[in-house]
């Protein structure tokens, strides 16, 4: 809360600006962030007011074993803001950490204080006196085993001071100092991954990191990975081929909680370019799609493949691909790549050189093929 101001007499004083309140456990079922400091009443500094602190946000760090390196683990609240010839901010309560962690090892500190509240500096105005900031109150640190052998503090802040003060003014009007916060050990931490109604109004959809096609030993292969997969309800794969409109579902598979990474061939590929894509349907009902991916599927009687065609970088060669070279021809008869192929495999990638949008000419042994750039 930010100080008001009202009346005294013989000068007019200004009520100090408010710390942020201290962190409760609301009976160990919620955690909270530190409250922000109140605003005070800096109109001095305008435009460029200092304002409340922050309170300290919330920190979750599970490990088996924690080494301190001499670091600190902090969710301080911040200091209030300093006023000239006007009321002081209040500073920021601590926020709350939670550390289910089995052994800590080495130095380091960890802290959720709050901070001092800002300094009123009375400029020396003949009767006019202002109030400083409030102190956050320190917040809240959780353990899941004792407290461990290592500087901890859920200190809270000083209170802040008034300075310059002219001797007609009436006595002060302290601030108050933020209240000490919560070292709570043994804390029973626990993982669910059923969001609890009374707590969350709304999941949150599902992310897609990752949505891939390639081609392998003769089927289309597509690949998907999403973050929080206990998010996911199922997944759909669907198709369109190159000379249709329809998307058609060809796979559907329900989502695993405990599994990110999904995989599905396509057994009934046709031949030529087919179009697919992902459908998300998350525990939400709401739907997401991916991005479009194509995979061209080569010709059964054609005994040299080469795909994709229109291509840009890179072509896979399949098929009857017992040649000894290929070559790489412009449409000038000019030779542009020349690659020798002593294997037996049934594909081959191919990196193709720098090549400017137009039509190639392949010979792959003794079939000829064109080749799209675009």
């Amino acid at each position: 809360d930010g100080g008001g101001n009202s009346s005294s007499v013989g000068c007019r004083v200004s009520n100090p600006g408010k710390g942020g309140k201290a962190l409760n456990s609301y009976g160990a079922t919620k955690i909270f962030p530190g409250g922000g400091g109140g605003a005070g009443h800096s109109n001095f500094n305008f435009p460029n007011p200092t304002g409340g602190g922050n309170g300290g946000g919330i920190i979750f760090i599970e490990a088996d074993n924690l080494i301190g390196n001499n670091y600190k683990i902090v969710a301080n609240g911040s200091r209030g803001g300093a006023s000239l010839g006007d009321g002081a901010s209040g500073s920021g309560a601590g926020g709350t950490l939670i550390l289910n962690i089995n052994n800590y090892i080495g130095t380091m500190t960890i802290q959720a204080n709050g901070a001092q509240g800002g300094t009123a500096n009375d400029g020396g105005n003949v009767g006019r006196c202002y109030g400083a900031g409030g102190g956050g109150s320190g917040g809240a640190i959780y353990f899941s085993t004792p407290s461990p052998g290592v500087p901890v503090a859920v200190t809270g802040g000083a209170a802040g001071l008034e300075i310059g003060r002219e001797a007609t003014c009436n006595a002060i009007i302290p601030a108050l100092p933020g209240l000490a916060g919560q070292i709570i050990p043994n804390y029973n931490y626990s993982v669910s991954t059923v969001l609890a109604s009374g707590y969350c109004a709304y999941l949150l959809p599902v992310e897609l990191i990752w949505f891939k096609a390639g081609y392998a030993n003769g089927q289309p292969v597509l690949s998907w990975k999403v973050a929080e997969p206990e998010l996911a309800d199922h997944f759909i794969i669907e198709r369109r081929a190159a000379n249709g409109n329809n998307w058609v579902s060809i796979h559907q598979q329900p989502a695993n909680e405990e599994n990110s990474v999904y995989k599905y061939e396509d057994l009934f590929s046709e031949a030529n370019t087919n179009f697919y894509r992902l459908k998300i349907i998350g525990k939400d009902k709401q739907v997401i799609y991916s991005t479009i991916l194509k995979v061209f599927i080569p010709t059964k009687n054609d005994p040299v493949n080469i795909y994709p065609n229109p291509a840009n970088k890179k072509i896979t060669v399949s098929g009857n691909i017992s040649f000894t070279e290929l070559y790489l021809f412009d449409l000038t008869g000019k030779s542009l790549l020349q690659k020798k192929n002593n294997s037996n495999q049934t594909n081959i990638e191919i990196d193709l050189p720098e090549l400017s949008v137009g039509v190639y000419i392949l010979k792959i042994g003794s079939t000829v093929k064109k080749l799209l750039i675009r």
